[in-house]
């Protein structure tokens, strides 16, 4: 009787033993909070792009399909999406809007607002909301490289080259660059662009690739005589367009990555606003070789249907004098594999950007404009 009694006892203290621990286990479950799916858990990235033809997709599509109809050539295959898409597959939730421009210079007053860069980023600012991550190119057309492409390379017909001409245009995009107004216009851009960012948002300016590549010199001669009869051709200058169209890249890349460095310490962000995205490694010797010869090639070999330009990976277009089934504004611009690498570059270098912890920003002025921005959320 009283072995069994023990027993018994010995049974019961388990049984509360093993009650309590259970009890206690539950309560812990429910007090542990209930964890969410990834997606759910992620917060919503508001990414702009603003900018120029770089910006806006020329070059996206080797034809004219998919192009937007409001001639801002706008394309769904440009790198700034790419790169939304390439931030979702991490995880990301990201609400894409794209209102660049081609022709777009930073801010010009006698243009309309949907070309003004500025304008485009309070505009998107006023349409969706503080952005999170802006992306951009921006700066080119104030230099008007094509003049000096089509003066220096491609002067039609070939018998009207001027060499005085294409030097002149070189030496005034180098003038242009060097100029405090240029360099004011590029921290005017940063300045404003804050004004529409949230307290952690981030910038990413991209740069330019180099535009071309190899060597094309052109010369400027004359021809001296002896007793008119022994003649020869005397060459008193020469310069290598593409070298120097190459110096002038590198240098506007320096000058825009050091912008973005002094407006990175004029702020009190605990990280850097705004990142500069290098992009002439990617696109090193692969850029368009100058030159009509080269021109009647590529026509040739475009007709038979190779890839644009027969550049290696990522490549550029170019303009054309002639029509050749490509859309003109794809020109000098990235192909879509050009596209796709920088998209690449992007989210290997900035990624999903870590909060800035730039603190309350300037609230933002809307812009009144007539024309007609395409917002694309993918």
């Amino acid at each position: 009787m009283l072995r069994r009694m023990r027993t018994s006892g010995g049974s019961r203290m388990r049984y509360l033993r093993s009650t309590c621990f259970l009890i206690m286990s539950l309560v812990a479950a429910l007090a542990a909070p209930i964890a969410a799916p990834a997606e759910a858990q992620a917060v919503p990235i508001n990414m702009v792009n603003v900018g120029e033809s770089f910006s806006a997709g020329n070059g996206a599509s080797s034809n004219t399909s998919g192009y937007s109809a409001d001639g801002c050539f706008r394309h769904a295959a440009v790198w700034s999406q790419r790169y939304a898409a390439l931030l979702r597959s991490g995880g990301n939730v990201v609400n894409y809007s794209n209102y660049a421009c081609s022709g777009s210079w930073i801010d010009n007053p006698n243009l309309p607002d949907d070309l003004r860069i500025v304008r485009q980023i309070s505009k998107a600012a006023a349409e969706t909301g503080k952005i999170d991550l802006l992306t951009f190119t921006a700066g080119g057309n104030e230099l008007d490289w094509s003049a000096v492409i089509e003066t220096c390379a491609y002067a039609t017909p070939p018998w009207a080259f001027d060499f005085s001409a294409c030097k002149s245009q070189l030496q005034r995009v180098a003038g242009i660059i060097r100029s405090d107004e240029y360099r004011q216009r590029l921290d005017y851009l940063l300045t404003e662009a804050k004004k529409s960012m949230t307290p952690n948002g981030k910038i990413v300016w991209v740069g330019y690739p180099p535009l071309v590549s190899g060597s094309y010199v052109i010369t400027r001669s004359h021809l001296e005589c002896r007793r008119l009869i022994f003649c020869s051709t005397v060459i008193d200058e020469q310069i290598d367009v593409a070298a120097v169209t190459r110096s002038l890249t590198d240098e506007l890349s320096n000058l825009m990555a050091a912008r973005v460095a002094s407006f990175n310490s004029s702020t009190t962000c605990t990280s850097p606003l705004v990142a500069f995205v290098d992009t002439r490694s990617t696109f090193a010797n692969k850029g368009v070789k100058l030159g009509w010869p080269e021109l009647i090639v590529y026509m040739g070999f475009y007709t038979a249907g190779v890839a644009p330009m027969q550049q290696p990976y990522p490549g550029l277009s170019i303009w054309p004098p002639l029509q050749t089934g490509i859309v003109d504004q794809a020109w000098f611009h990235p192909t879509p594999s050009g596209q796709r690498s920088i998209a690449q570059l992007l989210n290997s270098t900035v990624g999903r950007p870590a909060p800035t912890g730039c603190g309350t920003t300037t609230s933002t002025t809307t812009s009144t404009t007539t024309s007609t921005t395409t917002s694309t959320t993918t």
